[in-house]
């Protein structure tokens, strides 16, 4: 039953902590300090402002630290969805990279026949083509030898078929080293001519065809670039915040300022908890007694005044009828011991009489027996004495 009531009070106490609360918080509000101020007596009135400013620097301190703590993560989280774009924004430029590089052969193959159809066009642009032409040259050269001395060696016979076979073997071999210096020196012209006007000059459709594609590209690059700047900008604010929480919590690790942030903001909100706890429960001590009996006021620090004198005075019948029935366990006790006491007290009482009895039995028998000593001495007389001294 006690255990029952106890938990009930526990109830009743945590409902009266929440409610003392209640009452700090709503004194935190202006209008409703003023109003319950009024409430006081005067010389009563200076202590709930100095605990209702503490209070709300106190809330100030939490709002702070939480805004904080969530700028912390939502940070942390930027940071690392900034991380993952740059990587994606990287490997697509690597990606476009290849494509681009991809194009300059074409490029150069296109734009060295527009510059073969008309040299006198493009004078100024004679040394980017000098390479170019001169490999093409030396490929075509090549090939026309190889090609001629195919077409005499026709009709010849099988073993001087075989001898020019092996030296056919040679020609093209540098056939094969001087398509690759071609292919080189067309894929390098194509680069350098993509940075001047050269483009916009050529109307070829074939030029153009071979070109749109890079200038995708580059649109594209650019577009990844300018977003990478701007990322990495994002990252730098983000980076520069971090920075200074580590400096003003003294940790390098984003786990820990988080952990030593929470710290905070627990130990923040338990003493925003207590200054309210304080604060109301001030404001209650100091209401006149005759003002605790039900307060008529329609104004919701009164609703909760009379709230709490509701639980405070459930708190008393119940610590009331714990120790009544804590009377009535140590009655019952009390009476139980007695009756313990009681018992012994007849057995020791059976045991005296027992005893007193056994005492006047002795007793008899040694007055007797001092009687039949006196008697049987004086009969004795003399000899009395002379068997003593023989014994």
């Amino acid at each position: 039953m006690i255990l029952r009531f106890q938990q009930q009070i526990d109830e009743l106490e945590k409902n009266r902590v929440e409610t003392v609360q209640k009452i700090g918080l709503l004194l935190l509000e202006t209008d409703s300090l003023e109003e319950a101020l009024e409430s006081l007596p005067e010389e009563r009135r200076e202590a709930i402002p100095e605990a209702i400013s503490k209070a709300r620097q106190i809330t100030g301190q939490i709002q702070e630290t939480s805004e904080t703590l969530n700028e912390l993560r939502h940070s942390l989280e930027q940071d690392k969805a900034i991380g993952q774009e740059l990587k994606r924004n990287a490997d697509t430029r690597k990606e476009l990279e290849r494509q681009e590089d991809g194009l300059f052969f074409e490029i150069g193959q296109r734009a060295l026949e527009v510059y073969t159809a008309g040299p006198e066009r493009f004078r100024e642009y004679q040394n980017l083509f000098a390479a170019a032409l001169q490999a093409q040259e030396r490929f075509y050269e090549l090939s026309n030898h190889i090609e001629k001395k195919e077409l005499a060696n026709r009709g010849k016979s099988p073993i001087q078929n075989v001898i020019n076979k092996g030296l056919a073997l040679a020609d093209q071999v540098k056939r094969g080293s001087a398509e690759r210096k071609l292919h080189s020196e067309l894929k390098e012209l194509g680069a350098g001519l993509v940075a001047t006007d050269f483009p916009d000059r050529a109307s070829s459709k074939t030029f153009q065809a071979a070109h749109q594609p890079y200038l995708t590209i580059q649109a594209q690059r650019e577009e990844l670039s300018s977003s990478k700047d701007e990322l990495e900008s994002r990252r730098r604010v983000i980076q520069a915040f971090l920075n200074d929480l580590k400096a003003k919590y003294g940790s390098s690790s984003p786990d820990r300022l988080i952990s030593i942030i929470e710290d905070d903001l627990e130990r923040l909100q338990n003493e925003s908890s207590q200054s309210l706890q304080t604060a109301g429960a001030e404001y209650f001590e100091a209401l006149p007694a005759k003002q605790k009996q039900g307060k008529k006021s329609a104004s919701q620090v009164d609703r909760f005044v009379n709230q709490l004198l509701t639980v405070e005075q459930s708190m008393t019948s119940l610590h009331q009828e714990i120790a009544r029935h804590r009377s009535a366990i140590k009655a019952q006790e009390l009476k139980k011991r007695i009756t313990q006491l009681q018992s012994e007290e007849e057995r020791l009482a059976r045991q005296i009489t027992e005893k007193q009895a056994q005492l006047d039995k002795t007793s008899d028998l040694l007055q007797e027996a001092e009687k039949e000593y006196t008697e049987a001495a004086r009969e004795a007389g003399p000899a009395l004495s002379g068997e003593s001294e023989e014994g």
